[in-house]
C-alpha cells in the first residue's frame, strides 16, 4: 500500500512538474540544465544559484510565467487528490481513474492551446472551467464515498 501510495505520489508530482516544464516552454524560458529528480531536488544545472552575471549582461528571465486561473486549479486538484491518497479515502481504482481525468484535461488544455497560437481563448477557457468542475464534484464524491483502501 505505501509503495502505492508513493507511486500516485510521483505521477502527480510528475504530471505538476510537466505542467510547469510546459508552461516555461511556453513562455520561451531558457532552459538552465537542470534536472528535478522526483523527490523534488534538483541535479545538476544552475538553478537555484545566486552568482553574479558578467558585467552588461542582464539578469536570467523567471523560469516560467505566471500561471493562470486553469493552471492554478489543476494544481490545486491535483493536491486534493495526492490528499485523499494519504488519508485513506482514495482507493486504487479511483485514484487512478481521477489522475487519468487530470491528464486528459492536460492534454485537452495543450491541444487548445497549440490550436490557438500558445494562447487559450475564452471559450477554451470556459470549457476546461466546466470540465474542471465536473473533476473537482468527483473528486469530491470518491472522496466521500464508503470505498477506503
Amino acid at each position: 500500500m505505501k509503495r502505492l501510495a508513493a507511486a500516485v505520489i510521483a505521477v502527480l508530482f510528475l504530471a505538476a512538474m510537466a505542467y510547469a516544464n510546459d508552461a516555461a516552454a511556453g513562455a520561451g524560458a531558457s532552459n538552465t540544465g537542470a534536472q528535478v529528480s522526483t523527490n523534488g531536488s534538483t541535479v545538476g544545472g544552475a538553478q537555484g544559484t545566486t552568482a553574479a552575471a558578467p558585467s552588461g549582461t542582464p539578469p536570467p528571465a523567471p523560469a516560467a510565467p505566471k500561471k493562470g486561473k486553469v493552471g492554478k486549479r489543476q494544481v490545486r486538484q491535483l493536491k486534493r487528490i495526492r490528499h485523499g491518497v494519504k488519508s485513506g479515502a482514495l482507493t486504487k481504482g479511483e485514484t487512478k481513474t481521477l489522475v487519468d481525468d487530470q491528464k486528459m484535461i492536460q492534454e485537452q488544455k495543450k491541444d487548445m492551446k497549440a490550436g490557438n497560437g500558445g494562447k487559450l481563448s475564452a471559450e477554451d477557457k470556459e470549457t476546461l472551467n466546466k470540465e474542471q468542475n465536473q473533476e473537482s464534484k468527483k473528486i469530491y464524491d470518491l472522496k466521500h464515498n464508503d470505498a477506503t483502501r
